[in-house]
């Protein structure tokens, strides 16, 4: 029988459950076969978002007590980390974490600034883009796209960083493995600004593993606001 673990709310727990649910989806599989069921995680990426995934499984090793796979799928630049749950669903129901889209805080999350800007590091990591515009008076903006409206890490935002909050939708094609993809994207957007930028400095940037996504974000602010380094 499986020893119980505990788990509590930490940096690592919030950062997983970020990025988990942005590129992650929870399902049930019957492995090689086997008549019994088995309850997972699968989280998928490409080979530039390595980084983020060894992240992920070290968290999830070191909170979870589940380390997982990752492999290379045959076709593609596909890369997959797989993590057995079906013992942890009670621990997650009881902490308030769900899997799905759009990415949705935990309560817990919620509660303190380094908890709030980890999860966003990992949300940030899955699904997130920074864009520098207007070269003159620069601008930065943190968007993370999804499948659907996402209100409630919208009024989180809004709330804890106490800034301005955009989402807009827009229809978007892709080719992938050569095939063409067309759907709707929904951004979620913010931008990195006086009132912000303290706070994706000290609680977001941290935490971020995707190297070109932290050097931009670090760069915008070390350049626009020099007193906050």
């Amino acid at each position: 029988m499986e020893k119980e673990i505990e788990v509590e709310p930490s940096e690592d727990l919030a950062y997983w459950v970020g990025a988990v649910q942005t590129d992650g989806c929870i399902s049930e599989y019957y492995p090689k076969g086997k008549k019994h069921s088995e309850i997972g995680i699968h989280f998928g990426v490409c080979s530039k978002s390595l980084p983020m995934v060894e992240k992920v499984r070290s968290f999830g090793y070191r909170v979870l007590k589940r380390y997982g796979k990752i492999y290379k799928l045959q076709k593609g630049d596909h890369w997959l980390y797989h993590i057995k749950v079906k013992q942890l669903l009670d621990i997650f129901k009881g902490l308030d974490i769900k899997f799905g889209d759009p990415p949705i805080p935990p309560k817990w999350v919620l509660e303190k600034s380094e908890f709030f800007g980890a999860y966003l590091a990992g949300v940030v990591d899955g699904d997130g883009c920074i864009v520098v515009k207007r070269p003159v008076y620069p601008q930065c903006v943190i968007s993370i796209t999804s499948g659907s409206f996402q209100t409630s890490l919208k009024d989180s935002i809004t709330r804890i960083l106490g800034c301005s909050t955009f989402q807009c939708i827009t229809r978007r094609t892709t080719i992938l493995d050569g095939s063409i993809i067309k759907g709707t994207g929904y951004y979620l957007q913010f931008y990195v600004s006086m009132k912000t930028a303290k706070f994706v400095s000290d609680f977001i940037i941290p935490h971020l593993q995707i190297a070109h996504k932290k050097d931009k974000l670090e760069k915008f602010i070390r350049t626009r606001y020099p007193l906050l380094n």
